[in-house]
């Protein structure tokens, strides 16, 4: 695979094959790469749609410029679908040639299997009559490397698949097919995993955390960092309550809101924007979120400050959170280095907007090289 611009102007050369899957299940494929002076490796993907053009995997392959046989995985649940369209191949163009090699697609069996209140495991018989019970029919069922790859925390694409050990007296005869049920993490880029909205530990880890950072460090304020909240609302926790994504979100903001003044009342509280914004990503169909995120808005008190980065719609987002009654940061650096084009731009979106208290610059590639200029431009009468 080489030559990308050509058949098309955005360079785009992609295998693609419509493959049966039944639904919620979940999948592994395997596939081996070697690339050559590859230019835009990062952008060598394989990419699962469903009918609809929705995505089901956005973790990265880890294709290097130039490699040789390497194998690589990617996992996703089909979800309601039972067709899906596989894409693998190079996204933008770029230059260099790729191999690919022993390209394999199988059900995956329990890849960072999640157990905790709310995430079940259920095994029947086949046919679904006889449901069979752990510790009696069969040990606990875990995956010891689900978040501890490489270290406690970390989670990686593909772990182990742990096998089902049956108890002595078991009813479940060995080689017998089962109807199991479960529940996974799924990491997004390179090792994202987002939390549960509603499981109780987390808001019990969070009172712990804060009660912490106000004994030894006492801020004046806490940044919350909701912000691309890629994956939520699958478990019984979630979808039992009834609750959109969007209200589950508004219900979370508003506990850590809570928990925040409960151990430090004078403390302010600031948040990214993005999650919370009609104009960005409190909306439908956002990644692999089970609902629409709108109204996420709901749960944010006036009190709390909003780190606005919204460059795309400014105006609109802007006017949407003063409307609401909050102060707001302006994040108005991105890496972009025409640095007086960008503070402009948001300067004229900001002008008719009451409460902005700060700028930000924010850099994804811990470049401060611009920070100067930055500071110049914001000051600038």
């Amino acid at each position: 695979m080489s030559r990308f611009l050509e058949g098309n102007d955005a360079g785009n050369c992609r295998i693609v094959k419509a493959v049966a899957v039944k639904p919620w299940h979940q999948y592994v494929m395997t596939l081996w790469v070697k690339s050559k002076s590859v230019t835009r490796n990062e952008d060598f993907h394989v990419q699962v749609l469903t009918d609809n053009g929705r995505a089901l995997n956005y973790a990265n392959l880890g294709v290097k410029p130039t490699q040789g046989w390497t194998e690589h995985h990617i996992v996703f649940n089909s979800l309601d679908h039972d067709t899906v369209r596989v894409y693998i191949g190079q996204w933008g163009g770029g230059e260099g040639t790729y191999w690919i090699d022993d390209v394999e697609l199988r059900v995956a069996g329990a890849i960072n299997l999640i157990r905790r209140e709310g995430c079940p495991v259920r095994v029947t018989s086949a046919d679904g009559k006889i449901e069979y019970e752990e510790g009696r029919d069969f040990k606990r069922w875990v995956n010891e490397d689900t978040g501890m790859k490489p270290w406690p925390g970390n989670f990686t694409v593909m772990t182990g698949e742990p096998a089902m050990l049956l108890t002595a007296n078991s009813r479940i005869v060995d080689g017998q097919p089962l109807a199991v049920s479960y529940y996974h993490a799924v990491t997004v880029y390179d090792g994202q995993v987002a939390c549960c909205l509603t499981a109780p530990g987390l808001y019990e880890h969070l009172s712990r955390q804060i009660e912490l950072i106000k004994r030894h460090i006492a801020p004046r304020r806490y940044f919350m960092q909701h912000d691309e909240l890629r994956v939520a609302g699958w478990c019984e926790l979630c979808a039992g309550s009834g609750k959109t994504a969007g209200q589950l979100l508004a219900d979370n903001v508003r506990r850590c809101t809570t928990i925040i003044h409960k151990h430090d009342p004078k403390a302010g509280v600031i948040v990214w924007s993005d999650m919370f914004d009609p104009h960005h990503n409190a909306r439908d169909n956002y990644y692999l979120v089970s609902s629409t995120l709108a109204g996420s808005w709901e749960g944010l008190d006036p009190s709390v400050v909003i780190a606005n980065w919204n460059g795309g719609h400014a105006g609109e987002s802007l006017e949407f959170f003063a409307g609401r009654g909050h102060h707001q940061v302006i994040a108005g650096y991105y890496d972009q280095h025409d640095v007086a084009r960008g503070v402009k731009r948001w300067r004229e979106s900001s002008a008719d907007i009451n409460g902005i208290d700060a700028w930000m610059y924010t850099t994804w590639h811990q470049d401060y090289s611009d920070l100067e200029k930055f500071a110049q431009e914001v000051r600038r009468p």
